[in-house]
């Protein structure tokens, strides 16, 4: 949760069996019942590709559900290193990706993700 003052407040971290509808549910109708601000909350991380992101939206209808940064940057390199870029190319995207998660207004996010297209 965020403070008036924008700062990040941890809340609830959910160790799941699977990640079936049953548990999703059962997990946010276990964080809504010891948290009476869940309304409140604006943001979402999950930790990998996360199947249920429609139940967390419709639960959770003004947060966005973010991906773990980890797990973005993990991907993207994978995915360079299948393809045939060079060394320039794949120093871009970690440069845009480093520029888009350190930007601290809309305006820094998208100047770092046009730079992934000028060439």
């Amino acid at each position: 949760m965020s403070s008036a003052i924008w700062r990040g407040q941890y809340v609830k971290h959910a160790l799941m069996k699977n990640e079936s509808s049953q548990c999703v549910t059962d997990a946010v109708t276990s964080f809504k019942s010891v948290n009476p601000t869940w309304g409140k909350v604006r943001v979402i991380i999950v930790d990998k590709y996360f199947g249920k992101i429609s139940l967390l939206h419709a639960q959770f209808p003004r947060a966005r559900i973010l991906q773990c940064v980890f797990h973005v940057v993990k991907y993207l390199r994978g995915e360079m290193a299948k393809r045939e870029y060079g060394g320039f190319d794949r120093q871009k995207v970690e440069d845009a990706v480093h520029m888009m998660q350190d930007a601290s207004t809309e305006a820094e996010y998208d100047t770092a993700r046009k730079y992934l297209y000028i060439e």
